[in-house]
């Protein structure tokens, strides 16, 4: 039985840079972006505030499906005292990378799994 989902991929500015969001799932074995599952249906969205694009995605998937949401952001650099950001060399550009995984169960809710599926 298959359920039809919608998820909302984007990326917004935040401090330090951007935050983006995407959704990936498990086929055979492999991790495919969402919006290239065949027969899914993108549809850019009109952009907010402070958001530089979104994408609501739209596709039919078996109950039992492995979903992942992948967030993307800016570190956070700790507090420093002013003047060691006259003196200190250029800001460290690193990205913090969040997963969760999910479960597709009956009646199209996502549950959440504690760990990356096998």
């Amino acid at each position: 039985m298959n359920i039809e989902l919608e998820l909302q991929t984007f990326e917004a500015v935040v401090p330090g840079g951007v935050r983006r969001v995407t959704w990936l799932v498990l086929q055979a074995g492999k991790w495919t972006m969402a919006s290239e599952i065949p027969g899914a249906r993108v549809e850019q969205r009109d952009a907010g505030r402070a958001v530089v694009w979104q994408r609501h995605v739209s596709l039919s998937l078996p109950v039992g499906s492995h979903l992942s949401r992948v967030e993307s952001l800016p570190r956070r650099a700790p507090p420093r005292d002013p003047l060691a950001y006259l003196l200190a060399p250029k800001r460290d550009t690193t990205r913090e990378t969040r997963r969760s995984y999910f479960l597709l169960g009956a009646g199209g809710k996502l549950e959440r799994l504690a760990a990356r599926p096998r």
